[in-house]
């Protein structure tokens, strides 16, 4: 992230400065601007017909967007972001992938196939399992892995 300077921007994109510190509080603020519109457009949400389905097809996106550089950068980041005095992770979007993925959850309520489940905390679950295995073990989840998860955190 230190690489990213508005000034960088500025040469490449023929933007002022000022026009940058008008829009983004920081550097790692316009990155996860761009960041986020690029996972919205990867990360998409496909009805399978079960929440297994829906789950599995979402997680290999996620999976696959966070192994990437781009992916890798986001979280790096939304991190900066979080430790800068007064910025929280919320102004990294990241309540509005929860927005995003919410209906999976709706669709398998109306299906009857979870009760009163907390999707936002399931889901934190799984997809917190999926960056601890990228960040902390430094291994990129797979298809195995994905499945490994799903069982794991099936509803009962």
């Amino acid at each position: 992230m230190r690489a990213l300077t508005f000034q960088r921007v500025a040469e490449r994109s023929s933007v002022s400065r000022a026009t940058m510190y008008r829009r983004w509080e920081s550097p790692a603020h316009l990155a996860v601007d761009v960041i986020r519109d690029r996972a919205a457009t990867e990360i998409t949400l496909r009805d399978t017909g079960s929440l297994t389905g829906d789950l599995r097809h979402v997680l290999r996106q996620i999976a696959s967007f966070v192994a990437s550089p781009i992916g890798r950068a986001a979280i790096s980041a939304s991190l900066e972001i979080g430790q800068s005095g007064g910025s929280s992770t919320a102004d990294a979007g990241w309540p509005d992938r929860w927005t995003a993925i919410r209906p999976i959850f709706e669709r398998a309520h109306a299906r009857g196939e979870i009760g009163d489940l907390d999707g936002e905390a399931w889901f934190a679950a799984i997809a917190g399992a999926l960056y601890f295995r990228l960040a902390v073990i430094g291994v990129a989840p797979d298809d195995t892995w994905i499945e490994r998860i799903l069982e794991a955190f099936r509803p009962s």
